[in-house]
Parts: C-alpha cells; structure tokens; sequence
C-alpha cells in the first residue's frame, strides 16, 4: 500500500471512529467497541499481509500460504464470534464495517484520485 492510502485509512479510522462516539449515546459503547475491533484488527491484517507476501517475493522457497490464509480468516471469524457472543460489549455490524475499513480506504482514494496510487513507499 502507497503512502496515500495509509493516510486515507488512518483517515477513515478516525472519522469512523468519531461517528460511532457521536451516535454512542443513543446506541451505546457497544457501536464504538466493535468499531474499533474491526479497524484495528483489518489495519493488523493489513500489515501482516504486507509483510508476508514481500517475503513470499524475497523467499527462495515457497512459503506456507494456506497457513497464512487460514489465521486471517480464522482472526476475522474470531472477532465476528465475539460481536454475536457478547452483543452488550460489541456490536457485529459495527465490527464488519470495521473489518472492511482497509478496502473501502484504498477504494475512496482510487476514486478520488482517478486510480493514480502514487509512490509505492
């Protein structure tokens, strides 16, 4: 991911989050608790898979890619669990939109921009 759209990201985190505080007196901890679950859980994902493909790039050998598969949905899985066993303390819409923060960030600054990314650093 280019700089622009970890800026974009962090953006969209924030304003998330603000909008969740904003409606938490009418809906509840809840809202911002499963919001900020998913943000910070799709920005971690995002990072592990960062560093795991430009391995995968660097390696001579092949690395293990189901296993790498397997714990990014079995994270997702987990913290959508969470939201439906403890409804009081997370919201599960809430963590969804969370959990598609990441892709819905790299898709607003590809429209905005007109699909120019910028510098890959």
């Amino acid at each position: 991911m280019s700089r622009a759209q970890w800026k974009w990201t962090i953006a969209l985190v924030c304003v998330g989050a603000i909008c969740c505080l904003a409606l938490a007196p009418w809906r509840g901890i809840a809202l911002v608790a499963g919001y900020l679950l998913g943000a910070i859980l799709s920005v971690v994902l995002m990072v592990e898979n960062i560093h795991f493909w430009n391995a995968y790039i660097d390696a001579d050998q092949q690395l293990n890619h189901y296993f790498h598969h397997f714990w990014h949905t079995l994270a997702m899985i987990l913290s959508l669990l969470a939201g439906a066993l403890l409804p009081q303390w997370l919201n599960i819409f809430a963590i969804a939109l969370g959990l598609a923060t990441v892709k819905l960030a790299v898709i607003l600054q590809t429209f905005v921009t007109g699909g120019t990314h910028g510098s890959t650093n």
